[in-house]
């Protein structure tokens, strides 16, 4: 039973990433669904030209988020977790700014490109959070954490839309650019680093090594487990709202229902992310994470065999209820074994291999829609299947500090 009160100074820290994640996302969401119609503003000579410059500069930025991610979670084991941190934010800023200021696709691009490369905040979040909260709590931490950065993802678009209604699209960079400001001083100012070294450390007290990383048990299977669930999820997005326009044709009710099922799962991953953290402290973590694999796989299929739009909502919801926090019990499962050293370089490896997943999945997912959509969400359904096989041959049973101490 964990007897630290609500002043604990690592409880302020936890409050304070979260906070930090949520508007950290939405400060990366907000702009995301504009960017198609902002390229075409910066003279894309064609809608094909539009789609093939817009989805560089949307994938640009995740894919080399989780490139360097390994690199600067060995960096913040080296020069502290804050500065890195820092590092990223004020980055973030510049590179939103200066979005805000390009004038031709080329540019936006490369400031994508380098937002990627130098930013990376999401990537260091769980470490951050891990670090910061005595082992017990890293499960039920990590879970508040998934699901304030999926609640920022819902948000962000929102916010963005009625920035870009009410100022115009160059503005919606710049308040994105504040947001992440706001972020750099809240870590700045309110994160307690010195807090972070009082907290006993987790599992296996050795340095964390790339080299090393197959001799952590369960490791290999986790980051395996991010990709696939991290590249199904994502696999989703750009497919929902052409599910919706081939149910119902063309017209003014589709951007509304189809924005409505994206946000209902959003919220639903949200929810789930939030309660299988504090799950992870009461039941055993593998059986939950099959249970939220194959529950993700079945609603998958049924997703790919909806004929009506309800259908498609009732199982964007189950999906997200279901699976949406399969992240968090895999980052949970990791917890339990994680160096007691060098925890910024193994959350980081972790982290790049979910990034890695979300950034290649929208690709795939719109290749694959040349047989049919159904195919998109079979591709879901299977990912969540191999992800199932992953865990059952590769994690091993174990148990929270709960079940341990008990």
């Amino acid at each position: 039973m964990n007897s630290s009160g609500d002043g604990e100074p690592w409880r302020r820290n936890e409050r304070v990433v979260v906070t930090s994640v949520m508007l950290h996302a939405a400060a990366m969401a907000a702009a995301t669904p504009i960017i198609p119609l902002f390229v075409q503003d910066l003279g894309a000579a064609s809608l094909a030209s539009a789609a093939l410059w817009s989805g560089l500069a949307l994938t640009a930025s995740p894919f080399f988020a989780a490139i360097l991610a390994p690199v600067w979670g060995l960096l913040a084991d080296r020069y502290g977790l804050k500065p890195m941190v820092q590092r990223a934010q004020l980055a973030s800023s510049l590179a939103l700014l200066g979005m805000a200021a390009v004038w031709n696709v080329q540019q936006l691009l490369a400031l994508r490109v380098g937002l990627g490369i130098l930013g990376g905040y999401g990537a260091m979040s769980v470490a951050l959070v891990a670090a910061s909260v005595p082992q017990q709590e890293t499960g039920a931490a990590i879970g508040r954490l998934q699901a304030g950065r999926i609640a920022g993802l819902g948000i962000g678009p929102l916010v963005g839309g009625l920035v870009v209604a009410g100022l115009g699209e160059r503005a919606v960079f710049v308040a994105s650019a504040l947001l992440s400001t706001l972020n750099f001083g809240l870590i700045t100012w309110l994160y307690d680093e010195p807090a972070l070294r009082k907290v006993s450390g987790a599992g296996t007290p050795s340095h964390f090594s790339f080299r090393s990383a197959g001799r952590i048990p369960n490791y290999i299977a986790v980051l395996v487990i991010l990709f696939l669930v991290r590249f199904s999820e994502r696999s989703l997005d750009p497919i929902i709202p052409l599910a919706v326009t081939n149910t119902l044709g063309e017209g003014p009710a589709v951007p509304v229902l189809a924005g409505a099922i994206l946000s209902l799962g959003t919220f639903a991953s949200a929810l789930s992310s939030h309660f299988g953290g504090h799950l992870l402290s009461q039941y055993q973590p593998r059986r939950l994470l099959l249970g939220s694999l194959a529950g993700g796989a079945i609603c998958a299929l049924f997703l790919a065999l909806a004929h009506s739009v309800v259908g498609l909502g009732a199982w964007r919801l189950g999906l997200g209820l279901l699976a949406g926090g399969a992240q968090t019990l895999a980052y949970g499962i990791a917890s339990l074994t994680m160096p007691a050293e060098g925890r910024a370089s193994a959350y980081g490896l972790l982290s790049s291999g979910a990034l890695l997943g979300g950034a290649l999945a929208p690709l795939f997912a719109g290749l694959l829609t040349v047989f049919g959509l159904q195919a998109a969400f079979l591709l879901s359904a299977g990912l969540y299947l191999m992800a199932e096989m992953a865990t059952l041959v590769g994690v091993d049973r174990v148990e929270t500090l709960a079940h341990r101490a008990a």
